[in-house]
């Protein structure tokens, strides 16, 4: 078989996402290799 995808991008799984329920977002989409980190410094 093919491995899992979503609009041609591979699937991952995380154990840190919030589980599935009727008011819960439970999927993120995006390419974390282009992605940036924002930090609140105190």
């Amino acid at each position: 078989g093919q491995p899992a995808s979503l609009l041609g991008y591979p699937v991952s799984e995380s154990e840190d996402m919030p589980d599935i329920a009727a008011d819960s977002l439970s999927i993120a989409f995006a390419d974390f290799r282009h992605a940036y980190l924002i930090v609140d410094r105190l």
